[in-house]
């Protein structure tokens, strides 16, 4: 066999493929005609992706319930005021709660701030005492301004903390300050 009609034989499965393939692709870029026709029952309709679908607003969050989390909850940070004075959160985005405080098994992590502390909860309903322990610290901070945000966050988290709501958001209020919280969707 000569290489010519070798090369050939080899590129005719090549060429059917090629053909095969060049038959899905969409012939506009707005536009994908589906191998399988409309009125079929194959067929089904384009639902958006619950990410893309509009979303709606949060189930209002309960404050009696809010310290206990049989999975973790997580809560965007809406505002931080301590001493009667709005902070600018910076890197701090979140916090999660995970637990129950009535039997002292729950905890609240801050997400996004440098020293990344865990409080342990105890205590019941909206009200519980609040602890980071010995090994709080912003040891971990890269910068003054990080140092500050973190300081002034533990202010408010460290002791008593008594739990808010109102529609989806929740305030906590400690002793220097409160967090508004919003339920992440």
């Amino acid at each position: 066999m000569t290489p010519v009609r070798r090369a050939a034989l080899l590129a005719a499965p090549l060429a059917v493929a090629a053909v095969a393939l060049s038959a899905c692709n969409p012939v506009h870029v707005n536009e994908i005609v589906s191998p399988t026709p409309s009125g079929s029952a194959l067929a089904t309709p384009y639902t958006p992706h619950e990410s893309e679908a509009t979303s709606e607003s949060a189930a209002p969050v309960d404050a009696s319930t809010f310290f206990s989390s049989t999975s973790v909850a997580k809560y965007s940070v809406a505002s931080v005021t301590v001493d009667g004075a709005t902070v600018e959160p910076g890197v701090f985005k979140a916090v999660s709660i995970f637990g129950n405080a009535e039997d002292g098994s729950a905890t609240l992590t801050t997400i996004g701030l440098c020293d990344g502390s865990v409080y342990a909860l105890s205590g019941k309903g909206a009200t519980v005492t609040s602890t980071a322990g010995e090994a709080w610290s912003t040891a971990k901070c890269g910068d003054a301004e990080g140092e500050a945000v973190a300081s002034k966050v533990h202010s408010i988290l460290e002791g008593k903390l008594t739990a808010s709501a109102e529609g989806d958001e929740i305030t906590l209020k400690g002793a220097k300050g409160s967090l508004v919280l919003t339920a992440a969707h």
